[in-house]
């Protein structure tokens, strides 16, 4: 539970730590996401990756597109 500006809500925050292969965490975390979505139906879902490095254009991935529409 999760208190902002004294509105709670629920989060579950998803993390996939990488060095590299950041295309196969976002496959993970979208796997992970869509087994357990129907858990947390009532909470905000957030994804995060920890990588070792950037990666310029990581957000034009069709993986990364397909898991921005399952968390936004």
């Amino acid at each position: 539970m999760i208190t902002i500006a004294g509105e709670s809500f629920k989060s579950a925050i998803f993390i996939e730590l990488k060095g590299i292969g950041l295309s196969q965490a976002l496959k993970q975390l979208y796997s992970t996401i869509i087994y357990l979505k129907q858990g947390f139906s009532d909470h905000r879902i957030e994804a995060r990756i920890v990588g070792s490095r950037d990666v310029p254009g990581f957000t034009n991935i069709p993986d990364y597109k397909k898991l921005f529409k399952e968390v936004k």
